[in-house]
């Protein structure tokens, strides 16, 4: 599940309750964790929000790392939030990425596009293993 700035904000308690389930995987592109740090800095209850997210996302993303990924823009997974930035070119002009959803999208479509299904592999070598 690819979540984006304005899912994760209102539903962080229904997101925690998915990734401590164990049984998705939750990702967060980069460019969420870096406009939830901009938003952080309100004083407004929508900064609290925000700041209330960093900090499950930051406590979570080590221990829950087979169900939170944070996912740069080169695919690349996280492993903590100590460095939460990347650098984003949008005058490239081989690149369709113009604004920050744009990155968010794409790492939507970079999700689908190497997507794997664990539970039919999972399920497979069990049956494997169950008959020799």
């Amino acid at each position: 599940l690819v979540v984006d700035t304005n899912i994760l904000l209102p539903s962080l308690s229904m997101l925690a309750s998915v990734i401590e389930s164990l049984r998705w995987t939750v990702i967060v592109p980069l460019p969420v964790i870096m406009e939830l740090d901009g938003i952080s800095a309100n004083t407004s209850q929508l900064g609290e929000t925000a700041k209330a997210a960093m900090s499950y996302l930051t406590s979570h993303v080590r221990s829950h790392s087979t169900s939170l990924k944070v996912q740069t823009s080169k695919g690349n997974y996280l492993t903590s939030l100590t460095f939460r930035t990347e650098q984003v070119d949008f005058k490239d002009e081989a690149s369709w990425e113009r604004n920050m959803d744009d990155s968010i999208l794409c790492a939507a479509i970079w999700q689908d596009d190497h997507w794997s299904d664990r539970y039919s592999m999972l399920k497979k070598l069990y049956i494997c293993i169950s008959v020799h």
